[in-house]
């Protein structure tokens, strides 16, 4: 699964190539406006760079096994800020917009995301284990038989 999301990030940043210099997109199943930008092209790409770094700080964080696997939310977290900036990119809002307007957010997106790596953490534990029992008891079983 990861493998496919990695080969598809790619494509899915040179997708801002497919939208029109316009003001608006129909993609017929909704319309996409520039969002503040000059047009629809501009848009998709500012949108489209941060979205892959988001997704690349993802896959980071859930495939890392070291102990400061927890700094990759930093990045992430500054990432998910500037992609929320994007996307909001009406003049007034952006000059209140801070980096606290967005921790209401973010934290259950990363406490989220921490639950979720224990878990995986935990399942990947138990396939080594359920992968070291197997291997044992095959020798073992090579033993009698040797016996």
């Amino acid at each position: 699964m990861i493998s496919i999301i990695l080969i598809s990030t790619p494509f899915l940043f040179y997708l801002y190539r497919l939208a029109p210099k316009a003001d608006t997109w129909d993609l017929g199943f909704m319309i996409l406006d520039n969002g503040g930008f000059s047009t629809v092209k501009v848009f998709v790409h500012a949108l489209m760079t941060k979205l892959m770094f988001l997704i690349f700080t993802t896959i980071w964080f859930f495939t890392s096994k070291h102990w400061w696997r927890f700094s990759i939310l930093i990045p992430f977290g500054l990432f998910f800020f500037q992609t929320t900036g994007v996307i909001n990119q009406n003049i007034k809002y952006t000059e209140d917009f801070n980096f606290w307007s967005v921790v209401p957010m973010l934290l259950p997106i990363l406490i989220g995301m921490i639950l979720v790596s224990i878990k995986l953490n935990k399942e990947s534990r138990l396939l080594d284990i359920r992968e070291q029992i197997s291997i044992e008891m095959e020798e073992i079983k090579q033993k009698r038989r040797a016996s």
